[in-house]
């Protein structure tokens, strides 16, 4: 009796790695604590009413499982709230699903000396592609705060796909399988309730994030510092933050999309948003020139790459907005088997996915587009004999994350975002003018 309860015991783990309480691991990999316990562990208000979104982190040191893994509340009491007959009349309680399955990675280091130097060398180069996903979004919120639609933040994937789920009725438990949640919603309520939900979410001015903001700003210390700057950002983000980051601080970019469309002679290509606002579509990439080079072959205006589609916010609802999403599965099914972004994207940008390093920021394993495009990418540069440094950023990876980006020569970095993008701002402006 006595190493059947010992096996079960479950210690959730603090934001400074130390103990805030335990719990007990009950079959189906749950564990059933006190709402307290997991309050403290996340450093929220132990009376917060809405269930906390973020991941926690639970060990489990005699158990068969073993080892430190992640966990999200799947069912939450709080002191203060009425009794539920979910738990038997109780409160103070709180059910934790265990997501992972594999422990999270030990001696995954921190960016050193050596891994700033070498993204910033690409930088001024204007040789470094920064990939940006869902997970940039929540750069700066703060830790434990649940999103809502009415949030002045964005959501992640996982959260996008639970609010999609919850508005829609959404049988099955894989909630938070955005794909499998956006196709019910298109095969049960028509692509274009899915279009609307979605647009509700993205057809909003949320406030710029550090890691949008940096990127704004790029351009602008680099000249000041009379260095190139050539920069190609590629994101699967559907909403518009960074655009509007660029248009704070004044800064001309040129927005390329993957359109969609709703006829077979649209579907799989780009669109090209000048500097003006104007939309173009790309029809022959290897001939297309609306993307202007200086002198010196580099980038004249940043470009902002969004392989995925997007919201789009320049015109009203009433002139039927382009908005395009690659989201449900019959997307990805269609965007796999009709696309090849490196047969898609114009010359200019081409030759840089050649010869560039690659930053991936807030993407994860679970980012099936993320995996898709970098082999395409990967193959181009395999073909033609080039072979660059590659980062992903990424706070306590899993086993199976760190498998995964080393097995496509990325190396991983364990670092908090905001913490990161701070830090690599700090080198930027300590550079010495050219």
């Amino acid at each position: 009796m006595s190493d059947n309860i010992t096996s079960s015991i479950v210690r959730l783990i603090n934001r400074k790695g130390e103990i805030a309480g335990l719990g007990h691991l009950v079959p189906g990999n749950r564990v059933i604590t006190c709402a307290h316990v997991v309050a403290q562990a996340l450093e929220i208000p132990t009376d917060a009413t809405p269930p906390p979104d973020s991941e926690i982190e639970v060990d489990l040191p005699f158990g068969e499982l073993g080892g430190r893994r992640k966990a999200r509340v799947c069912a939450w009491r709080t002191i203060g709230q009425t009794p539920s007959p979910q738990f038997g009349g109780l409160s103070d309680l709180a059910v934790l699903e265990i997501l992972d399955v594999q422990p999270v990675s030990a001696g995954i280091n921190a960016p050193n000396d050596d891994d700033y130097g070498g993204m910033i060398d690409a930088i001024v180069a204007g040789e470094l592609i920064p990939f940006l996903g869902a997970g940039v979004n929540l750069c700066d919120r703060p830790e434990g705060e649940a999103w809502c639609r009415d949030s002045q933040f964005l959501p992640s994937g996982a959260e996008l796909s639970r609010a999609l789920a919850s508005e829609f009725d959404y049988p099955w438990n894989d909630n938070t399988d955005l794909l499998r949640v956006s196709q019910y919603v298109a095969l049960m309520h028509t692509l274009g309730r899915l279009y609307e939900s979605l647009r509700s979410i993205f057809d909003k001015d949320y406030p710029s994030t550090a890691l949008h903001s940096f990127f704004a700003n790029l351009p602008r210390l680099l000249r000041e510092r009379n260095y190139p700057s050539s920069l190609l950002i590629v994101t699967t983000n559907y909403d518009d933050l960074l655009e509007r980051a660029f248009r704070d601080v004044k800064q001309p970019y040129d927005l390329v999309t993957y359109w969609v469309g709703d006829q077979n002679e649209q579907r799989g290509k780009l669109l090209h948003w000048t500097a003006q606002g104007r939309p173009q579509p790309i029809e022959d990439p290897n001939t297309y020139d609306g993307i202007k080079l200086d002198t010196a072959q580099n980038l004249v205006n940043p470009v902002i790459l969004k392989v995925h589609g997007a919201v789009d916010r320049t015109v009203s609802r009433a002139m039927r907005p382009r908005d395009s999403y690659v989201i449900t599965e019959d997307h990805y099914l269609d965007y796999l088997t009709r696309s090849d972004i490196s047969a898609l994207v114009p010359a200019t940008l081409k030759a840089k996915f050649a010869n560039s390093s690659f930053l991936f920021l807030g993407y994860s394993l679970r980012d099936w587009n993320l995996r898709v495009f970098l082999n395409r990418i990967q193959m181009q540069q395999r073909q033609a004999l080039q072979y660059h440094r590659m980062w992903a950023i990424q706070k306590q990876p899993v086993v199976l994350e760190q498998k995964f980006w080393e097995a496509r020569g990325v190396e991983i970095l364990d670092a908090n975002l905001r913490e990161y993008v701070a830090e690599l701002d700090k080198r930027i402006k300590d550079l010495p003018p050219r």
